[in-house]
């Protein structure tokens, strides 16, 4: 597992540094949620009589969300105003950034349920 050294934390925080980037890293993790709950909703509509699925799938998106929290966490370990006293709005605009790539990428994943997947590699019991 690669680790995130201090320097490295720096840059991640130097590189989110605007007030306008903020707004739009946060506009689109709120997007991209949106995105994920209508992609989930599609999947337990189309699903819909696949119970055992449908349950497994409710708790691989809570353990998503808990897995994208303690992530995000792992990245800035310190208190949150050591962040914050240190590099202002910094803190927020890159943890939204970060969110918003994890939950893009979940989006994906989540789209392989609803359109298919053309790997065909491993076949599921549902698509």
């Amino acid at each position: 597992m690669k680790k995130i050294s201090f320097i490295s934390l720096l840059i991640l925080i130097y590189a989110c540094n605007s007030s306008e980037e903020y707004r739009t890293n946060c506009q689109e993790l709120d997007a991209a949620d949106l995105e994920m709950i209508s992609v989930h909703k599609e999947i337990m509509t189309k699903y819909k009589s696949e119970e055992r699925f449908l349950k497994r799938l409710q708790d691989a998106q809570v353990y998503w969300t808990q897995y994208k929290d303690r992530h995000i966490r792992s990245l800035y370990p310190l208190d949150k105003k050591y962040y914050e006293v240190n590099y202002g709005n910094t803190y927020n605009q890159c943890k939204c950034k970060e969110a918003t790539r994890l939950t893009q990428l979940r989006v994906k994943e989540l789209r392989v349920w609803h359109e298919g997947s053309d790997q065909g590699e491993c076949p599921t019991s549902i698509i």
